[in-house]
This record gives structure tokens, sequence and C-alpha cells, in this order.
């Protein structure tokens, strides 16, 4: 697992503790604006005079998208009635194939997913979770930029999000007949991140990216760290190494399940 393969690193901090969102719309390159503005007009048609607010997240919205490995990560946050709580968009697969075929040139592997909730800066306390994901991993595309009333967050419980959907993932996976790369990289994305929300708080730390996450949990489960970076490198290629992949991840997923309950209280 060479370090040079990687990109990302962990968040900058304040001096306080709080981490600090690198996301900004200078990092996303113009050649990705011909399809943001689509999704933005997708949820336009979607959700109306309710459509607040569109955001971008992830790698994109970092300046670190790489082709096959990032997917591209929209929020659009409403104001409905009933409220409606990350809700994924799927649309049709015809939709689909417009929205691939204004990828930037050279960029073929990218998954895209449009998310939905109901969220502004007075619920921030009933949804921490989706304001968790604004403040610190998420810029505004179009719309009201509430990320400045929102408040701050420390590494720890309050930015474990993953474990709450390793098990249905994971039964998900094992239900599959034959799956095929992203479904296995997307899997192991949520238990890789998983396994650094067990370390989170005690590195004082916040990062996404897969290899300083597998890092960080080697450093306090040294006797599960051999497993994960196997696993890490088997993310590339996948398909290559099906079975012994999916034997790493039977192996290691009910051990991180069985810690994970500890997030939850």
């Amino acid at each position: 697992m060479k370090r040079t393969n990687w990109l990302g690193g962990f968040f900058p901090m304040t001096e306080s503790g709080y981490v600090i969102n690198p996301t900004s719309l200078g990092l996303i390159s113009s050649d990705w604006k011909p399809l943001l503005n689509v999704l933005k007009e997708y949820c336009l048609q979607q959700f109306g005079n309710s459509f607040r607010s569109m955001w971008v997240r992830g790698s994109l919205a970092r300046g670190l998208f790489q082709d096959g490995l990032s997917d591209i990560d929209v929020l659009a946050l409403v104001h409905t009635t009933p409220a409606v709580r990350w809700k994924d968009c799927r649309p049709a697969s015809t939709v689909l194939r417009e929205w691939r075929a204004l990828f930037p040139k050279g960029y073929t592997a990218c998954p895209i997913e449009v998310m939905v909730s109901s969220f502004d800066e007075t619920l921030q306390v009933e949804m921490p979770r989706i304001s968790m994901l604004i403040k610190t991993q998420s810029v505004c595309w179009w719309g009201e930029d509430i990320s400045p009333y929102l408040a701050p967050i420390k590494p720890g419980p309050a930015m474990c999000i993953h474990y709450r959907w390793l098990a249905a993932d994971w039964k998900s996976l094992q239900q599959m007949d034959e799956p095929d790369t992203l479904a296995f990289r997307t899997y192991i994305k949520t238990l890789i991140r998983t396994a650094f929300e067990l370390v989170m708080e005690r590195q004082g730390k916040f990062t996404p990216d897969l290899f300083w996450a597998v890092e960080s949990f080697a450093q306090y489960y040294p006797q599960k760290s051999v497993q994960m970076k196997k696993i890490l490198n088997l993310y590339i290629q996948p398909l290559d190494k099906k079975q012994q992949l999916t034997t790493l991840l039977a192996e290691i997923t009910p051990w991180i399940l069985s810690e994970s309950k500890r997030l939850t209280s």
C-alpha cells in the first residue's frame, strides 16, 4: 500500500480543534460545470419551489477527483412537509445516460449520486449529520449558502455516519449473484470509513480518504491492519482477485460491525 498512490489527507483544523471545510467552488474544474448545472435543473424539475440549494460533496469539491475511483456526490436541500431525510433520488436510466454524456473528456466511470434532504439552519439540532456534511465536506453550487450559520464540529461521534449503513450494505452485497466493480468499491468505502470512525475521536483528526483512514485504524488495531491494508489494495482492481477480496470482507466485516456498536452508545 504505497502512499504515493493515494490522494487527500486529513482535513485542516482550527486551533480549537474544529474541522475546517476544504471544499471550494474554485477547486471544481470548469469542465464539470455543464453536468452540475444539468443536475441543478433536474432538481428544480423534481422539487420545484421547495428546492432551496444544491451542494457538491466529496473529492470533486476538493479538487481530488479520480476517474473510476471517485463519485459525483450531489445533495439537494429542500423545504417539504413532511420532511425528507437523506433520500436517494434515482433518475431513469435514460436520464443517467444523458448525464454521462456530459462527462468531461477522458472521464468514463464516474457513479452519480443525487441525495435529497429537508434542511435549513434551524434544523441543525434535529438533523445533526446533515449539518455536519454541509459544514465540513460540501460546497454550495446553487442557492443559499447556509454553512456559515451552522455550528463548528470536532472529530468524533458527531462525524460518524458510515457505521449506520454498514450492516445493510453488507447484506446487499451478499445478496448479489455477481457483484461488479462498483458494488465492491462502494462497499469497501463504507467498510474502511466505518473502521476509521472507530478511532476518529482518539485520532483527533478527520479524513474520508481511504489510505489515511486505514493508516489511522492500523495504529489502534494492529492485529487487523494487515487484513484492512489488503482490502484497500484490492480496491483498485477488485475483480482481478474477487474470491480473495470476498474472503477478506467476510472475515473482517462481522468484527467491525460488532466494534461499531459502541458508536451508538
